[in-house]
């Protein structure tokens, strides 16, 4: 899957086989869209506080995701981490059209999209696809440090 948009209610996925639309409203990312609103609405009672948010909802958005994505078996994981970004964007943008107290809070869900989301959703995609690598070397450097700490006075 080489490129991707969104169009009215509907999500394009194209590739060198063709063309793929699915419609937001499908059950394949019924879930997903559901738990994003939720998130909004949370985020919209507690005036976009995200340490006052429940982390429940932020778990729900980043799993839901996942269960998407993990179904894009010819995505690389950008191009996933990307795809799932444009769609909360997107599903921003249609609920302040619905709901126009979110109008004044979508500086701050933006801001908390890019600084709390987008670097879960990637950490969790790169654990889901085994990319996620710890050095050889890190665990006996850690060890180490902390041997040496319990012996200096």
């Amino acid at each position: 899957m080489n490129n991707f948009s969104i169009e009215e209610n509907n999500l394009i996925l194209e590739s060198s086989k063709g063309k793929e639309i699915i419609s937001l409203n499908k059950p394949i990312l019924k879930n997903f869209v559901t738990a994003v609103k939720t998130l909004f609405d949370s985020l919209r009672q507690n005036k976009c506080d995200w340490k006052m948010n429940d982390n429940i909802f932020l778990m729900n958005v980043i799993q839901q995701g996942l269960v998407f994505t993990k179904k894009l078996k010819n995505m690389n994981t950008n191009n996933k981490k990307k795809l799932i970004l444009l769609l909360l964007f997107n599903l921003l943008d249609n609920e302040i059209k619905e709901n126009n107290e979110l109008i004044s809070l979508k500086e701050k869900i933006v801001e908390g999209i890019e600084t709390i989301i987008e670097p879960a959703i990637e950490l969790a995609m790169m654990t889901q696809n085994n990319e996620f690598k710890i050095p050889k070397n890190f665990l006996w450097n850690v060890l180490s440090i902390c041997r040496r700490s319990q012996t200096t006075p």
